[in-house]
Formats: C-alpha cells, sequence, structure tokens
C-alpha cells in the first residue's frame, strides 16, 4: 500500500512540475531550431575551453594539494551541476568542491 501511495505522490508531482513547462520547451526547441550552426559550434567550443580553462585555474589554485586535471575537471563539473540545481547556488556548490 505505501508503495502505491509514494507512486501516486511521485507521479503528481511530475504531473505538476513537468506539464506546466511543456510549453516553453517546445519554443525553446523552436528557437534552437533557428540557430546557425556555425555559431553554435562556436559557443559550444567556447564553453568547453571556459570549463577546461576553469580546471587548470582551480588546479593552480590548490596547487599544494596536488590533484591531476581530470580529477579537477570532475570536480568542477560536479560543483556547477550542484551550483545549478540547489537554491544558495554559490555557497553551496563551494562547500562541496572543498568538500571533496
Amino acid at each position: 500500500m505505501f508503495s502505491l501511495v509514494g507512486f501516486a505522490a511521485i507521479v503528481m508531482a511530475a504531473w505538476l512540475v513537468l506539464v506546466p513547462q511543456l510549453h516553453s520547451a517546445a519554443t525553446a526547441i523552436s528557437t534552437l531550431a533557428a540557430v546557425d550552426p556555425v555559431w553554435l559550434g562556436l559557443a559550444v567550443l567556447a564553453e568547453a575551453g571556459a570549463l577546461l580553462s576553469y580546471a587548470r585555474l582551480s588546479q593552480h589554485t590548490l596547487a599544494p594539494v596536488r590533484i591531476g586535471f581530470a580529477a579537477m575537471l570532475r570536480i568542477d563539473l560536479a560543483t556547477m551541476a550542484v551550483s545549478h540545481i540547489t537554491r544558495p547556488a554559490p555557497s553551496s556548490a563551494w562547500a562541496w568542491g572543498i568538500g571533496c
């Protein structure tokens, strides 16, 4: 009985959260369809370069700790993910990155 109530609660929460956003998702997809692929590719490359640069900066900032570049990139990506899904974004991501 408990699992049925839990399942119903999850379905209801998903319905209340996701359904109102369907219209904005359709609008975003139609906007992305009109984007010039060259500019989109340049933007993706610039973002990748920024992420790699940020990981290298973090690695040099924590130089005495000797964290490898791949590990630092994963830590930085994880802290960015946390900062995007939590409300007090900067403080929670900072604590997550330092605590790892």
